[in-house]
């Protein structure tokens, strides 16, 4: 029971950040980044969540890009979203009106130990959408 009501506080948050979002300004939001190890060996599944206000009637489209910043040895390495998916996949494209759910799967290099990664999300219509990026610590 405690987790069912978890589980709905959590879709419950999820639709508030829709109708009502914290920064009105934009428009356009990062509403939830999420990676999780997916079982295979270097393997992670991620998920980006990009929101809109509710008002808003105009459809939003563009891209997403990834990158994994860590080291791999004692060397700094950046990491672009095709060089850990399988069919190297460069950006990731959305087109929605009120919320869109990507996700997809990635492989990290052997020895890289991942430690941030940054979602720059770039609006088609940069006239109306201001181009934005959120680094994120990579989960432990």
């Amino acid at each position: 029971l405690q987790a069912e009501i978890l589980e709905l506080k959590g879709e419950l948050a999820f639709y508030r950040g829709i109708v009502s979002p914290k920064d009105a300004a934009h428009g356009l939001y990062l509403q939830r980044f999420r990676v999780e190890p997916s079982g295979r060996a270097n393997g992670f599944q991620y998920k980006v969540i990009l929101t809109q206000v509710l008002k808003n009637d105009r459809s939003a489209a563009g891209i997403i890009r990834i990158k994994i910043v860590g080291t791999q040895g004692d060397q700094p390495r950046v990491l672009e979203l095709s060089q850990v998916t399988e069919k190297a996949v460069k950006e990731l494209k959305y087109r929605f009106r009120y919320f869109q759910s990507l996700e997809g799967e990635l492989t990290l290099p052997s020895g890289f130990t991942p430690q941030r990664v940054t979602v720059s999300v770039v609006p088609k219509d940069r006239r109306t959408k201001e181009p934005f990026e959120k680094t994120f610590d990579w989960p432990t």
